[in-house]
């Protein structure tokens, strides 16, 4: 047999385990339980005194708070305006150099393209500083391209000698006003074409 498990005595089958003896401040009445005597026991002696918050404490983030943003003064604005027109530079030297990076780095900085190659890492990431973050509509605006500019190159094309052309502009219209052909009908049309056949 295991020693952990002792069989009991025949002297102690007989006693019973004494209750504690519990003080009137740790009973609690137990209501609904059907017998008006039944307490249940709290083995804890709540201690004397008040009671402290139960509360985890808050860890103290290690974390620097954010530096709140300053206003921009005309300083800021005025290097973030010289960023802009540097890249929009850039584009423009992409363009005329058929998307060579180097020459139009060269021709942005108006350094030699050999110091350009050497760093080329920090250069480039110096004129993207410029990217600016306007919409899609507003870069197409100012670059021509507008809808009153894509307006008048399709009515221009509209009226093309070419029937091919003609078709495609007039598609691209009708897309650019939003009128989709398989936008279907309204709801209120289908209830009352339902109804009339009714």
């Amino acid at each position: 047999m295991s020693k952990r498990f002792r069989p009991p005595d025949e002297d102690t089958l007989g006693r019973t385990i004494p209750e504690p003896q519990a003080k009137a401040s740790n009973l609690i009445h137990l209501p609904g339980s059907g017998r008006s005597n039944e307490h249940y026991y709290e083995p804890y002696t709540p201690l004397a005194g008040p009671v402290g918050t139960t509360s985890e404490p808050q860890e103290t983030s290690s974390k620097k708070k954010a530096k709140t943003p300053r206003p921009i003064d005309a300083e800021v604005t005025k290097v973030n305006r010289l960023r802009k027109k540097r890249y929009d530079n850039f584009i423009d030297y992409m363009l005329e150099f058929d998307g060579d990076r180097v020459l139009a780095l060269a021709a942005t900085y108006e350094l030699p393209a050999d110091q350009i190659r050497e760093r080329y890492a920090e250069y480039m990431e110096d004129v993207l500083l410029g990217i600016t973050s306007s919409s899609v509509g507003n870069l197409l605006e100012k670059n021509g391209l507008g809808k009153a500019s894509r307006v008048a190159l399709l009515t221009k094309h509209a009226y093309s000698n070419d029937p091919k052309v003609s078709l495609v502009a007039v598609k691209l219209a009708s897309d650019l006003e939003g009128d989709k052909h398989d936008k279907g009908t309204s709801f209120e049309e289908f209830i009352r074409r339902i109804k009339s056949k009714a």
